[in-house]
């Protein structure tokens, strides 16, 4: 059986507690965590269709930012040549991390 972490978190009311600390707190995820805060993970399985080694086929995150995330850019960066071109056509505003 896989692990599905986005569901566990789901079931165990982790969203609703972190929707209420962000209300009134700064809300910082760092690396695949930044990612389950965004609303899915579209941008991240385009570029990097291998990091989904648990072959999810339901991509829907978190939903507590209105942006999406790419961190580790500078390694995505060099991972993925036509990444600048995906970005340019991606409809959502895009926040890069580097290490």
């Amino acid at each position: 059986m896989k692990a599905d972490v986005i569901e566990f978190i789901r079931a165990s009311n982790t969203v609703k507690f972190l929707k209420n600390f962000s209300n009134t707190n700064i809300l910082i995820g760092m690396s695949a965590s930044s990612l389950i805060l965004q609303k899915v993970l579209t941008l991240i399985n385009q570029l990097t269709p291998e990091m989904n080694f648990l072959n999810l086929t339901n991509i829907n995150t978190l939903n507590l930012v209105v942006v999406e995330i790419l961190p580790h850019w500078n390694k995505l960066e060099d991972r993925s040549p036509n990444i600048h071109k995906v970005l340019n056509n991606y409809n959502y505003d895009v926040i890069t991390l580097s290490d």
